[in-house]
């Protein structure tokens, strides 16, 4: 079974035998043709200067001086010829080195790195890593690199276990996406890595709420926040949807607030405006909330867009005994009190789905298997509901 090489998740890198003893493939085989031939040409060159100076010598025997003069020409000719060879040298090994290696001529910072997977269905996704670590495990000596594990930080990303790298871009950088192609494992995953290792950091806003059960301390990576605060003291007056899987109740109140848990800020002695602009300061380069939404069809024809923040979803999927135009339907098979909250029944038609309302996928034309692993696919994008401190119930 192969391992899985995690150095990714926290943006440092192993060592390997790339970083040893860089590849070269073809391009070394070429240097070392280079090397022969200029080799072989000094020998030349040498020999017939050589040749030369001896019948030189031969012929003004008795013009000792004129031999002599004519003796160091040839030398001083021959160390520059020598000289001139090894700048072209060095110069085709420096191109050579630096069509290999392009990573060393990219910008000192990145401000996105794009990445296509291809999925082991054969759907193809982009997606955009503005921050690291960008919480991806690979298997170690699989080509393409194939997704092992998948972090916190790359849940909203979209990317599965199993997922395969095929294509990847830097901005700022060349638009060419075929810089993985015909590549060993351990050159790929120096291009990564290296890429990796230019983007800022990931962004947080930790948010310290007193609640009934004790003081909680929460973390954001993703707007929008969801929820609302009365004037000081900063209680929470509404729980929007984008937070309700956290837990967080109305009546607990703002504590402290930051981005390092050993160094938060304090709200005592600041306004509730100054407060509120610093968070929306703190969140504005956030990535948005993964979500899902789904778009049903009801019994009169109807169309309802449903969204979810969280999972689990409470719906369970079924193929129904009614084709349309022999295509297969997907409909609901039973919804708990999560779903049915929303507005999901028995029987509604699933016509769409996707985590952007602009551009879904439709289930029509799909087998049922297809259209679960994708819809799995956005689910597990979605994070848990937290335990509610005082009932444990899911809200």
């Amino acid at each position: 079974m192969a391992s899985s090489r995690n150095a990714l998740l926290t943006g440092t890198l192993r060592p390997s035998r790339y970083d040893e003893q860089p590849t070269f493939k073809i391009s070394k085989q070429l240097v070392w043709r280079v090397l022969a031939v200029t080799v072989l040409g000094l020998a030349a060159v040498a020999a017939f200067l050589m040749v030369s100076g001896k019948k030189a010598h031969s012929v003004h025997l008795a013009v000792s001086t004129i031999g002599s003069a004519y003796m160091h020409m040839t030398w001083i000719l021959w160390l520059l010829l020598v000289a001139g060879c090894a700048a072209v040298l060095v110069v085709v090994i420096c191109i050579i080195w630096r069509a290999t290696h392009p990573e060393s001529f990219l910008p000192a910072k990145l401000e996105s790195l794009i990445l296509e997977f291809k999925t082991p269905s054969g759907w193809k996704h982009e997606v955009t890593c503005s921050h690291r670590p960008l919480g991806l495990g690979f298997y170690e000596s699989l080509v393409p690199l194939t997704v092992a594990y998948v972090g916190e930080e790359a849940v909203h990303l979209g990317v599965l276990k199993g997922d395969m790298l095929t294509a990847m871009r830097s901005a700022p950088g060349p638009s060419n996406t075929d810089i993985l192609k015909g590549k060993l494992f351990e050159e790929i995953w120096k291009e990564v890595s290296n890429r990796v290792e230019r983007l800022p950091l990931v962004p947080r806003l930790l948010l310290q709420l007193e609640t009934e059960a004790g003081v909680r301390l929460l973390e954001w990576r993703t707007k929008p926040l969801g929820l609302g605060f009365s004037e000081v003291p900063m209680k929470v007056s509404e729980v929007h949807e984008e937070a309700l899987h956290m837990g967080i109740q109305v009546g607990d109140v703002l504590k402290a607030y930051g981005q390092d848990p050993n160094n938060l800020t304090s709200v005592e002695g600041k306004t509730a405006e100054e407060i509120h602009q610093a968070i929306s300061d703190g969140m504005v380069d956030f990535p948005s909330r993964p979500c899902l939404v789904m778009e049903f069809q009801l019994p009169d024809k109807a169309v309802r867009e449903l969204t979810w923040y969280a999972r689990p979803l409470g719906i369970t999927f079924k193929i129904s005994d009614v084709r349309i135009e022999g295509q297969e339907l997907v409909v609901v098979e039973s919804a708990n009190f999560v779903a049915t909250m929303k507005g999901v029944e028995e029987g509604l038609v699933l016509k769409r789905f996707g985590d952007d309302y602009r551009m879904l996928e439709a289930a029509k034309g799909q087998t049922f298997k297809a259209v679960v692993d994708d819809l799995n696919r956005f689910i597990n994008r979605l994070p848990e509901h937290e335990m509610q401190p005082e009932t444990g119930s899911l809200l």
